[in-house]
Formats: structure tokens, C-alpha cells, sequence
């Protein structure tokens, strides 16, 4: 019984050596915390985010729109190596860096809310002897309000559309004043 004692005691205190050797503080922050917008049907709408390593080594972040609104969101850059922030943690972050989103917001004809996140996930810099990932979400609520004008809708292969059949007519129109028929048989 005494040995059993002595060999879990053993244990308990080796893993307590080992213990501070592999503590890491890690974390991903991110500012703000909610994007709710309104905007316009057709438009382009550009925003900017802070990303921050709140843990205590160097991280590799990268920011991705996901959910609906990934069809049209863009982020850059696509990444950042980022320092840790000294601690105590204050705002704002001193080695954070900017994000900038660009939605192309789709047409639509009736208001409709698309919805989505930009994950920021923190990797391990290059070198590193830690592994996995940590991450925060922002979450997204764009609110598309269908264009005020009709003439949003049209596009430039409508021009081009329109512009080809109103050239017709009046070739038509000009060849019929000078004189000249088309005529249009049916063979037989």
C-alpha cells in the first residue's frame, strides 16, 4: 500500500514539473464584435475590422466570411502575422491589425437579410512548437433594401440588347424610305 502511495505521489509531482512547460496563454480578439447593416440593393459596401492576439505568442490570423454571406464578401489582406498584445490587455489593441471587408451586395426586389460570419482563427507562427488553432466570430447581419430606381436592374447586355434591335429599325425604317423592300418568301 505504501509503494502504491509513493508511486502515485511520484506521478503527481512529475506532471507538475511538466505542467508549466507546456502552458501557453492563446486567444484571438476582435473588434467589433457585431456588423448590422442596411445598404442598398446593387451597391458596395466596405468596412474595416480589428483582429488582436490576446495570447503570448506571435500568431498567423486570417479573417473568412462564411454563411451567406460569403457569395460576396471579400477580405484583405487574407492574413496577418500578429505579436501578442502586451498585458495587462488594453483597448485599443496596440499590435492589432485592420481587416477590410468588401461586400458586392447582390440585387434584389424585396428586402431580405443575409447572414453570416467572419471567423478570425489564430494559427501558431511558423517555428512554433505549439499546434492547432483558436478563433472568434464576428457575426454579420446585412440588411438589402431593393434599389429606389427601376433602371438598377438593368444591366449592360440589356443596353446592348436594346441598342442592337433599335439599330434594326432604324436600318429598316431608312431602307424602307429610300425605297428598298424586304421581301420574305416561303419556299415551297
Amino acid at each position: 500500500m505504501k509503494r502504491n502511495v509513493s508511486l502515485v505521489s511520484l506521478i503527481l509531482v512529475l506532471m507538475s514539473l511538466a505542467a508549466p512547460l507546456v502552458l501557453a496563454d492563446v486567444g484571438v480578439g476582435a473588434q467589433p464584435s457585431k456588423i448590422r447593416q442596411a445598404v442598398e440593393s446593387g451597391s458596395i459596401y466596405e468596412t474595416s475590422v480589428l483582429v488582436f492576439n490576446s495570447g503570448d505568442k506571435e500568431m498567423d490570423i486570417s479573417v473568412t466570411p462564411e454563411g451567406e454571406i460569403a457569395a460576396f464578401a471579400e477580405v484583405t489582406p487574407q492574413s496577418y502575422r500578429i505579436e501578442p498584445e502586451p498585458k495587462p490587455h488594453t483597448l485599443p489593441a496596440k499590435y492589432g491589425k485592420m481587416f477590410t471587408v468588401k461586400f458586392n451586395v447582390p440585387l434584389v426586389r424585396k428586402p431580405t437579410t443575409y447572414r453570416g460570419t467572419l471567423s478570425a482563427i489564430g494559427n501558431p507562427a511558423t517555428g512554433s512548437q505549439f499546434s492547432g488553432s483558436v478563433g472568434v466570430a464576428i457575426v454579420v447581419e446585412l440588411i438589402v433594401n431593393p434599389p429606389k430606381s427601376f433602371f438598377a436592374f438593368i444591366t449592360p447586355l440589356h443596353y446592348a440588347i436594346a441598342g442592337v434591335v433599335l439599330g434594326a429599325i432604324v436600318l429598316l425604317a431608312l431602307l424602307r424610305r429610300t425605297g428598298y423592300r424586304i421581301k420574305v418568301e416561303r419556299k415551297k
